[in-house]
Parts: structure tokens; sequence; C-alpha cells
């Protein structure tokens, strides 16, 4: 072979070599919809490479940050999970497949929407329900179009939980008595034009009083479904709170034996505007142990998302002689003057094994 063949040759594979890393490499904003054999799914959860991105909208669609070469997931308690590797940017219509259920036998004797509301009405009311100190590690974040993360916060949260009587109150939330011991900020957006509406204390009560919220959602519900297998029942509500604009969906994970709550998915959409509100609320023993929420707005065409993770632990520590979180300032990058070395943050980190980012 002649030498400038080789070398023409040569030049042709360093260039498929580059094209292909550039593809791989190429940020994309991936469309789709969700349905199954009904018609499209809402607050379906999708997940890139493991982390949560995302949700798909009242009428099944999305639009999430992704590469060519990415693992697009969907995982959901009532359908087989669905997986994908992306091999180009061409939209991905997704049609989950139901999972098969064996019903409770008592449905037969009970009027369904009255037996689903006894059980939740059980697991509701065996969740902890006594004052009490806790840790909590928090980490806040803005993303800006689903890929860009403009602010990042990880703190270390002592706080106080009164009983759930008085959470369940007009403005409850605020009697969470909380101390930030320790903040660290890893990324600060430079512009300060960001938007920021998070709160712990506010998704820390509706993981703490379901009961409270199920009841605001009961005059709005137009669809309520019970599926249960050897292991689990799930509970799925749909409604219109027509007063509020909002599209809203409950899933509630019970365990069948013990009847206590194991899992709430809440994602609720606005009828106008596009905005949403994503949680996920997990539960241990009838303790809340983690929150996962995402906060989506829609401004002058950029996506704005505010997320939460929670991870909550039992501790034996000594009461703060003064409370130094203001529940108006909401997020934790208000206490920046109250970064340390983080040794303590780190320790509660590998203490609990906190994962890494959730949703990006």
């Amino acid at each position: 072979m002649k030498p400038k063949i080789r070398v023409q040759i040569a030049f042709l594979i360093l260039l498929s070599i580059f094209s292909t890393q550039l593809v791989h490499s190429q940020i994309f904003q991936l469309k789709g919809n969700v349905k199954d054999e009904d018609g499209p799914i809402a607050g379906i959860s999708l997940l890139i490479n493991r982390q949560h991105v995302g949700n798909s909208d009242r009428i099944g669609n999305y639009q999430v940050s992704a590469n060519v070469g990415d693992t697009l997931e969907v995982i959901s308690s009532l359908y087989h999970d669905y997986q994908v590797v992306l091999k180009d940017t061409l939209p991905q219509h997704i049609g989950l497949q139901k999972k098969e259920f064996q019903l409770a036998e008592v449905h037969v004797n009970f009027d369904q929407k009255r037996f689903i509301d006894s059980v939740l009405s059980l697991a509701f009311s065996k969740l902890e329900n006594i004052e009490n100190m806790s840790e909590m590690f928090l980490r806040q974040s803005v993303t800006e179009n689903n890929s860009k993360t403009v602010l990042l916060n990880e703190g270390l949260v002592t706080f106080l939980l009164p009983v759930l009587s008085v959470l369940s109150i007009k403005d409850g939330y605020k009697q969470i008595k909380m101390n930030v011991i320790e903040s660290c900020s890893s990324i600060i957006d430079s512009t300060g034009d960001i938007i920021y509406a998070s709160n712990p204390q506010i998704r820390l009560r509706m993981g703490l009083v379901p009961d409270y919220f199920y009841r605001k959602l009961v005059p709005y519900i137009n669809h309520v479904q019970m599926k249960t297998d050897l292991v689990s029942s799930i509970i799925d509500i749909n409604g219109v709170d027509t007063e509020n604009g909002l599209s809203i969906n409950y899933s509630y994970l019970i365990d069948r034996n013990s009847g206590a709550l194991k899992q709430i998915k809440y994602y609720s959409e606005g009828l106008r505007g596009g905005d949403f509100f994503f949680a996920q609320f997990n539960y241990e023993e009838n303790r809340l142990i983690s929150v996962l929420s995402s906060a989506k707005q829609i401004r002058k065409k950029q996506y704005f998302s505010t997320n939460d993770e929670l991870f909550i632990t039992k501790a034996n520590i000594k009461k703060p002689e003064k409370w130094n979180f203001n529940e108006r300032k909401c997020g934790l990058h208000q206490y920046i003057n109250e970064n340390g070395k983080c040794d303590s943050l780190v320790a509660f980190k590998v203490r609990l094994a906190i994962p890494k980012r959730s949703f990006f």
C-alpha cells in the first residue's frame, strides 16, 4: 500500500473516532411521550444514567437533557420497568406494559373507595407521633434547562418535630424548628438571578402528615384504583383541583402484611403554564426517612428546577439554645456564612451512606 493511501486511511479512521466521540458528548433535548394501552400517563419519573431528570406531563409528554449513549429508564410501581440506550437524538415514544396484580379478595365485599380510604387511614395512623429531635442531611439545588446546575448546597440540620396534630393545623410547618449545623456550597450562581422557592419544612410536613394532604385531595378525586400482590398494595389516585388549577396524582405503596406505609409519590401539574411539582417520600418502620422533590418552573422559555433531597436519622442531641433557621428564608443558600470545613457533614454522609445526587 502506498504511503499516501495509508495516511488517508489513518486520517479517515481518526476522523471517524473523533466524530463518534463528538456525537456521544453532545447534549440534546430528548423529547417523547409515555403511554399505556389506555392512553397517556402523567407524572411518570424518567431517569438518565440512574439519575432522576424529569417527569411526563399530564398528556404524557416529556423533555429532558441527554447524550447519545446515555441509558433512559422508566421505573414505576404499576408498570414493568423500561430501559433503552439512546442511539440517536430521535424522540423516544415509550409504551409501558401494566404489571399483573392479584386483586385482594376483600374488594368483592366492600365498596372500593371506602375500602381504600380505610387502608390509607390505617397506614397514616401507624406513623410515629411523638415529639422528637432528629438530624437531617439536606441537599438543595437549582437546575437550568434540565442540565446546568446553577446552585448546589449541602447541609447538616438539627430539627425538632412536634406531634402530628400540631403539624396538621394551618401553617403547621412553621412549628418544625430547624438549626443549621453546617452548610457547604459547592456551586454558586454568579449572576444572582435564579428562581429559588424551596422550603424543607414544607417537604417534611408533607411526608410526616400525609393524612392532612390526603383529606385536602379527596374533594377533587375523579379516579382511584388499588392493586395488590403478595408483598405490597399500590393505591393510585388521580384528580383535578379546579380551585388551584392543578392536575394531581398520588401513588401510595403499603406493606400488605403490616398495613404500614412504605412510599408516597406525588405529582401535580398546572393546567395552564406547565409548572409541576414532584415528590417522593420513603418510610421505614413507620418513620419518614427520606424526601426527594423537584419543582419545575417555566419562565421566558427557560426551565428552572428547584430540588430538595432530605435524609433523616434520629439522634440523641442537645436541644440548641437558639434556632437559626427562618422558614421565610427557605434554602440553605441563605446560610453561606456558616460554611466551615464540613467535617461533620462528611462524617454524617458516610454514616448514613448518603447516595450521590439523585436528580442530576
